[in-house]
Order: structure tokens, then sequence, then C-alpha cells
């Protein structure tokens, strides 16, 4: 073989390496850069459809609890009736009505005795005391302060200046409900026969920029349109 076939069997070779050698640094790059954004891609799909799914998560268990609570506060206002304390003829089932907080009696555990029921605010947690009638005096009377510090009834409460409680009483003349703005008398808190509860949930609000509201209506049972 001659010096000028060797050189074209060289030429000829590296045409081939170059053909099936790898990459060029160009083609490198681009290559590279696609990867990148379908890797992007993907990360983005994924992430998003991880925060549905936790928003998704935490609206369920705002609901659950907020049901849970909701049915709780219900059982509690529908069962309201006179104190143990009370020796007239018209209820004082209410004791104190305002938009965060209602003090109620109450048979709640069913032990022939009636309980001062008491919810309130803390934070953004609804709470629930409880006092037992003192029955060894006559009239029986309340404790002024309540056994214990709160029982948990909702925690993750969102409402604000949204009220929980809202009061109603009977006009008899018209047959409708009358909400009562401020019932601090005693003649408002004994008119009030319906109790409107709102609670807005929101467990986790980093994982969810909305909770969920639930509404309800409850009469008392022992109030009528003219009273006890």
């Amino acid at each position: 073989m001659n010096l000028m076939n060797i050189h074209k069997s060289l030429r000829s070779l590296r045409r081939v390496l170059r053909r099936s050698g790898g990459f060029t640094l160009i083609e490198l790059m681009v290559t590279i850069m696609v990867v990148g954004l379908v890797a992007a891609g993907i990360l983005a799909v994924y992430t998003s459809s991880a925060k549905t799914f936790a928003d998704q998560d935490n609206r369920i268990k705002s609901q659950d609890s907020g049901r849970a609570a909701m049915d709780a506060v219900s059982e509690y206002i529908r069962e309201g009736t006179s104190s143990a304390s009370n020796l007239t003829s018209v209820s004082d089932a209410i004791a104190y009505a305002q938009p965060q907080e209602l003090v109620m009696y109450a048979n709640v555990d069913t032990d022939n005795t009636t309980e001062k029921v008491r919810f309130y605010v803390s934070g953004s947690s609804l709470m629930l005391q409880k006092a037992d009638p003192i029955m060894t005096t006559n009239p029986p009377s309340y404790p002024t302060t309540y056994a214990t510090n709160g029982t948990l009834v909702l925690t993750g409460l969102t409402n604000g200046a949204t009220p929980i409680f809202t009061y109603f009483a009977y006009n008899g003349s018209t047959d409708t409900l009358v909400q009562l703005t401020n019932p601090t008398t005693a003649a408002d808190l004994a008119s009030i026969v319906v109790v409107d509860v709102e609670l807005q949930v929101n467990e986790k609000t980093g994982l969810s920029k909305n909770g969920v509201k639930l509404h309800t209506r409850i009469q008392i049972r022992q109030r009528y349109p003219y009273g006890l």
C-alpha cells in the first residue's frame, strides 16, 4: 500500500469517527437545555398536583371538623332551658348573647340538673366551658368561675369579625323572625327563640387560601313564639 492510499484511508476513518464518535459541544448543550426544560415542566406539573391534593385534603379535614363542631354547638343550643335557679315562668335559657360568645343553660349530661354552658373564641379556636349548679343552696346557684379552662370544640376558626352567633326573636304581629343586634337586656335575652351559627374553618391556611363555611339555624326547643 502506497502513501497515497494510506492517506485516503486515514481521511475515511476520521470521517467515520466524526459521524459515530458522539456529540459535539453544541449538540451536548442543546440536549442539556431540552432535558432541563422537560424536567422543569414535569416538576411544575408535580408541584401543582401536590399543592392541589394538599389543598383538597385540608378542605376535607376542615369540613369534617367544622361539621363535628356544628353538631355539638347545635345540640347544646337546641337543649337550652331555664337555669336551675330560675323561679319565674319566663325562661332564662340565654344568659349572655354576643357575636363571638354565648352563655346559656342546658342539661347537657342528662343528670337532671341544668349546667351553665359557655361558648367563646380564643385565638383561632372555639372553646367550651361548663359549670354545674350548686344544689346545696336554695334556690340553686352557679359558681362565678368555670371548673375548667375550656374544652376545644374547633380549631382553625377564621370567622374574624364575622359573627359566629346571630340571635332572633319572634314578632307575633307579623309572624316573622326579627334579628336582635345587641341583646343585652333581660327582656331581649328572654325573647331569643332562634340562633344562627356560622363557622368558617381553615385548619391550615398555608395549604389552602380559602377554607369552608358552614351555617345552620337552630330553634331552642323550649322557646315558643311568645316565650316559654
